[in-house]
């Protein structure tokens, strides 16, 4: 009788602990799923954000792209590129003796900030996705009058991660580089390196 009950006591715990192995097995298949998932969505988050800019730039929707792109960051990380190209070639000129090098190096600073306030918009923007020189004339019309022309943002584009936090888009035949900042989740245009 005392063995009976051992044996009866023995089957029971094999049958608790085959059942919390089931448990287990299924707690850690779910925690990998979960695992990848998590990671697999945080991997792919600056491609949902290039294709949600594409969508913006294909529907001409300033808003959608606005969420997408700081342009208070992207405005001054573009003057100071501007401003270091504009350096470099004042200090030609004044290496090559020009008495007019200093102010031809003030307005050109000027001209350099009002000309990014002015071109650096939705709309510039989606030129620049586009591989075109952003241009005022013609943008005015086209914007009040909604008939511009369907844009075919980051032609033959390359894109990959350049660190944890920045992600790159190339259009290699322009030599334009956007480059998007994580932000928590969140992935902004912050940066577009413009050829030489």
């Amino acid at each position: 009788m005392c063995l009976l009950r051992f044996r009866d006591l023995f089957v029971a715990a094999a049958v608790f602990y085959s059942r919390q192995g089931d448990s287990l097995m299924k707690l850690k298949v779910v925690s990998a799923a979960l695992f990848v998932l998590v990671f697999g969505y945080l991997f792919a988050t600056p491609y949902i954000t290039v294709y949600q800019l594409k969508i913006a730039a294909e529907n001409n929707d300033a808003e959608a792209l606005e969420k997408h792109v700081n342009f208070v960051v992207l405005r001054e990380n573009l003057k100071t590129q501007m401003h270091g190209r504009l350096g470099r070639k004042m200090e030609k000129k004044a290496l090559s003796n020009n008495p007019f090098a200093a102010l031809g190096a003030a307005f050109g600073s000027i001209m350099v900030d009002t000309m990014l306030d002015v071109y650096i918009t939705p709309e510039g923007l989606v030129e620049l996705m586009e591989g075109r020189k952003p241009a005022l004339k013609g943008r005015a019309k086209a914007v009040t009058t909604g008939q511009q022309p369907a844009a075919k943002p980051f032609p033959d584009a390359t894109m990959t991660y350049e660190s944890l936090n920045t992600f790159a888009i190339t259009l290699p035949k322009k030599d334009i580089k956007f480059l998007l900042s994580r932000n928590g989740l969140v992935w902004q245009v912050t940066d577009i390196t413009l050829p030489q």
